[in-house]
């Protein structure tokens, strides 16, 4: 799997997460905006399952960011990697 995500966009997302940590912003978007880009996301072409290790079940990656799907779409300040959300 190819990662075509920067550095830059790491550092930039982890900027925002300890922001909002800092000025107690809430972290998680609406149960409405979670399951809006979760659609998404189950509908895009570069929607990837991988399994880690024989005990757990399969994860939904993004084969762009290689993010998790359930926790990448919880989280107020990220975006898609592909503008879709």
């Amino acid at each position: 799997m190819k990662i075509s995500i920067t550095i830059k966009e790491l550092i930039k997302s982890f900027k925002l997460f300890l922001l909002s940590i800092k000025t107690k912003k809430k972290l998680l978007a609406s149960k409405e905006v979670i399951n809006s880009r979760r659609n998404k996301c189950n509908n895009c072409e570069f929607l990837v399952y991988e399994r880690f290790m024989w005990l757990f079940p399969r994860k939904k990656r993004c084969g762009i960011c290689t993010c998790f799907i359930n926790s990448k779409t919880k989280l107020k300040f990220e975006r898609c990697p592909k503008n879709k959300w």
